[in-house]
């Protein structure tokens, strides 16, 4: 994260991406809060949702929107693990960046699945984290894992 000062307006920027303008800053003796002011100043995954499905195929059936998703998420996962295998198995360097945009590729294509099955990225991500609750309840438990109940 990094803010930046210039004529006389102060940005805050992530990843190197402007993510807005900020208006007001509140500071006492713990933190220091800060009120963005942009398009990118408050993405949820709803509102991700919202923006990345402006640009689906909407002339598509529900059907053929999901399988769409489907085969994204396929392919891009293959992007993913292309590149670490790279990494791993042909000498090649890291390059985050790229697997960042991977990632945002595949979370493009979630958001499509969501829409497909009429849900939310927010309702997936919640029903994940209370079957994670329920299935690790004191954290991550290799014997669960192995003995898992479904």
């Amino acid at each position: 994260m990094e803010l930046k000062h210039e004529d006389g307006t102060l940005t805050l920027s992530m990843s190197g991406s402007k993510v807005g303008s900020v208006s007001t800053v509140k500071a006492n003796e713990d933190e220091i809060t800060l009120s963005v002011q942009g398009d990118m100043a408050m993405i949820t995954p709803n509102s991700y949702q919202s923006l990345a499905m402006r640009t689906a195929n909407n002339n598509l059936t529900r059907s053929q929107f999901l399988s769409n998703a489907a085969m994204g998420l396929a392919g891009e996962s293959g992007e993913f693990v292309d590149q670490v295998k790279k990494v791993n198995y042909q000498g090649h360097k890291l390059d985050p960046n790229k697997l960042k945009e991977e990632l945002g590729d595949i979370l493009w294509y979630a958001a499509q699945a969501a829409e497909a099955l009429g849900t939310t990225l927010e309702e997936i991500m919640i029903g994940n984290i209370k079957k994670l609750k329920e299935r690790y309840p004191s954290g991550f438990d290799p014997d669960k894992s192995i003995n898992r109940i479904e």
